[in-house]
């Protein structure tokens, strides 16, 4: 699945003069658009059910201040604003706001990156039912 656009890391809770939290409008709003996408793409299909595995991708649009011809082509690790961690937090509650699965608490191994290329922003997002992790379980230990 993907999500077209740049990503809006997990802001922390605004609070009002009466202490009320909120949650700013515009992070509010990317995540019903990209809710909006993904339900597009599930096509109604049932909650995944058990642990899962998931993979995110973040591809960012280069700077142009970091954009030459000779690596137009070229994919660049990402150290900009927003960290992967609220990058990712915010990708898990979209997956759940669109019905992917029912909770978050499911996703039991998370994979994440974050890239800068000349090409328009999206999120890669895959998958699958969690597996035994091998390497925890050798005879060694």
């Amino acid at each position: 699945m993907m999500i077209a656009g740049t990503v809006i890391p997990h802001p922390r809770a605004r609070i009002t003069r009466r202490g009320r939290a909120y949650m700013p409008a515009r992070y509010m709003e990317w995540k019903r658009e990209a809710a909006e996408q993904l339900r597009q793409q599930w096509a109604g299909a049932e909650p995944l059910e058990g642990p899962l595995s998931i993979e995110l991708v973040f591809f960012f649009d280069r700077p142009k201040s970091r954009r030459r011809k000779k690596t137009k082509d070229l994919v660049v690790p990402r150290m900009g604003r927003g960290d992967l961690d609220n990058s990712c937090k915010s990708v898990l509650d979209v997956l759940e706001d669109a019905g992917i699965y029912a909770n978050d608490r499911q996703v039991s191994q998370l994979e994440a990156s974050q890239w800068e290329a000349e090409i328009e922003p999206y999120i890669f997002i895959a998958i699958e039912p969690a597996e035994e992790f091998p390497r925890a379980h050798t005879k060694n230990h």
